[in-house]
């Protein structure tokens, strides 16, 4: 029997069964019985303190591409702007895509982060206006946002260390438990890719390929 578990709820063990959790740890802590199962204790007490970033991140789409070309007394770049504004981080991510419209992802973090909220794209628009003041909030075509703090199911964006965590907890949540019949997948348990849904995808290959057939 094989088993992902992707849902909050007590995990029983026969022995016949195999488990791929990938539960973030934020929430894997607030399963009932967590503490009656036999992990590490190193394992239950990463997953009891590890933290979670409060990343939030959205687009907002325009007509076209505006920043490739010299508008006024900015000079055509590549849209990626950085600076000391509430939305902190803004770049173009429809370069490689088949589209003639521009798309700006940008991404806030910290208390920037976990305070974004429904108008956190017009933020956005407003902090873009610094580099282009000639570009109104109307010119916006479509816009969302995400707030990983406010998500149910997550309750932060990325798993991160506390201060003196690093060399304790690294490689800890990728772990196989019960002999390895209770695997971990997930991004928070990628070494290579931590963060990322590429370390997501890759640990869950890897998971898979652990069970035994």
């Amino acid at each position: 029997r094989y088993i992902s578990v992707t849902g909050v709820q007590t995990c029983a063990l026969p022995i016949s069964t195999q488990i791929i959790c990938t539960i973030p740890f934020s929430k894997l802590r607030a399963v009932k019985g967590l503490q009656d199962l036999k992990f590490s204790e190193l394992k239950k007490e990463a997953i009891l303190t590890q933290s979670y970033a409060t990343q939030s991140k959205g687009v907002l789409v325009y007509d076209s591409p505006f920043w490739r070309n010299k508008m006024g007394n900015t000079s055509a770049n590549l849209g990626n702007f950085t600076g000391d504004f509430l939305s902190q981080k803004m770049w173009d991510s429809g370069r490689t895509q088949e589209t003639k419209q521009g798309i700006l992802t940008y991404q806030r973090g910290g208390e920037s982060g976990a305070e974004a909220g429904a108008g956190a794209p017009l933020q956005a628009a407003a902090d873009l206006g610094l580099f282009y003041p000639d570009v109104a909030l109307k010119d916006i075509r479509d816009s969302q946002a995400v707030n990983w703090t406010q998500k149910t199911w997550a309750e932060g964006s990325i798993a991160v260390f506390k201060k003196n965590q690093y060399m304790r907890y690294k490689g800890v949540a990728a772990e196989p438990e019960y002999g390895g019949k209770f695997l971990f997948a997930g991004e928070h348990t990628s070494q290579l890719y931590a963060g990322t849904l590429q370390g997501a995808l890759d640990s869950g290959l890897q998971a898979a390929a652990a069970v035994s057939l």
